[in-house]
């Protein structure tokens, strides 16, 4: 019979194909979002974003490289200057 599977050889969908498949389907449908927040609660890179030329891709919705988190020069503490 044409295709046919018997259970054991059906093909069944992961985890990864799912994310994948969503991704695909949001990311097509807005092209202005460069992350995608996947149903599994992972951000996924959305392969459909539009951006111009010579323009960097978004840093990850939760990169922590932001410079406005600078608090100061770093401290150290020795005989001299106790943290008390």
């Amino acid at each position: 019979m044409v295709g046919y599977y018997p259970e054991e050889e059906t093909p069944v969908a992961t985890q990864s194909d799912a994310v994948r498949e969503y991704v695909s389907n949001v990311g097509r449908e807005s092209p202005h979002l460069a992350w995608i927040i996947s149903q599994y609660d992972t951000w996924e890179r959305n392969p459909f974003y539009s951006r111009k030329i010579g323009e960097a891709f978004p840093p990850h919705p939760e990169a922590d490289d932001h410079e406005d988190d600078f608090i100061g020069p770093p401290q150290f503490f020795g005989p001299q200057n106790p943290p008390f």
